[in-house]
């Protein structure tokens, strides 16, 4: 069925929160450019499914009282037995045990109490965090296929690395914020 998969619950949550929450605030904000800031508050939506994502793939691991996640040793076994691997999923698997242990080991450093820095309130902090969810969700990619999930999951990242200045002025004199928004029609 459709909603037996955590990617299919997770493109509807994006349509819902994407299409709802957010893209109201990205159109009062091209609509009013007078302006200077109007507040992200439908990037938050974005961020926290972000992070109820990332969070709870990682505590379902520790949670599912799986002896290959609690003892670190799932790597050692996935790379051979997930259903399409990636092009580099062979050498990966014959990565010597103690490497594949300390990943497995950051992946649940990144899923759990990293993914708290996805919603911190200073953006610096959430810019960091998007950034080891992106490399994490890279490493994903190139050993296995999950198709639009990892895609999609980096997307969600976006929201987390908004207010950007950039080193131009407009024609006030004064520095424009650059806003880096998921667009309107995702």
């Amino acid at each position: 069925t459709f909603y037996s998969f955590q990617w299919d619950i997770l493109l509807l949550e994006c349509g819902f929160v994407a299409s709802i929450c957010y893209a109201p605030w990205v159109r009062l904000r091209l609509c009013h450019k007078n302006i200077e800031q109007i507040d992200n508050i439908g990037a938050w939506p974005l961020r926290f499914l972000l992070f109820k994502l990332m969070f709870m793939s990682g505590v379902v691991k520790v949670l599912a009282d799986c002896p290959t996640w609690l003892d670190l040793t799932a790597l050692e076994y996935h790379f051979a037995t997930q259903c399409l691997p990636g092009p580099f999923a062979w050498y990966a698997h014959q990565l010597h045990p103690f490497i594949l242990r300390l990943s497995v080991a950051m992946t649940l450093l990144i899923e759990i109490p990293m993914a708290f820095l996805l919603i911190f309130p200073i953006s610096r902090w959430r810019r960091f965090g998007a950034y080891f969810q992106i490399i994490l969700q890279i490493l994903i990619i190139s050993s296995g296929n999950y198709n639009f999930f990892n895609i999609l999951t980096m997307v969600l990242c976006i929201p987390c690395m908004e207010h950007e200045k950039i080193n131009e002025t407009d024609n006030n004199g004064k520095i424009p914020r650059a806003y880096i928004d998921i667009p309107v029609f995702l």
